[in-house]
């Protein structure tokens, strides 16, 4: 893996850990960083986050305003995919 990847990736776990211990419980990297392609200045870093829990409006929060403390650059907003129910069928 790419050290400035690796750098960015631990950098962005200790801050959301500090922000919301205990929220992240995985984290999978894809793309181009996962195919050995990512390009510097290039490529975007893609990544699937397994949660402990749904993030609330407020978790999001503490996240983004402690992500806008660490790095006063624009990053991407996240966004949060639904927790999907089993249906039931008959």
């Amino acid at each position: 893996m790419n050290k400035d990847v690796h750098e960015l990736v631990a950098q962005y776990l200790t801050d959301v850990d500090a922000a919301l211990p205990g929220f992240v419980e995985m984290l999978y990297l894809t793309g181009s960083v996962a195919l050995g392609a990512f390009q510097p200045g290039v490529s975007d870093i893609e990544a699937l986050i397994v949660t402990s829990r749904s993030p609330s409006p407020a978790d999001l929060a503490a996240s983004l305003a402690d992500r806008a403390r660490a790095h006063p650059s624009p990053s991407p907003q996240p966004t949060a995919v639904p927790q999907r129910t089993p249906s039931t069928r008959s």
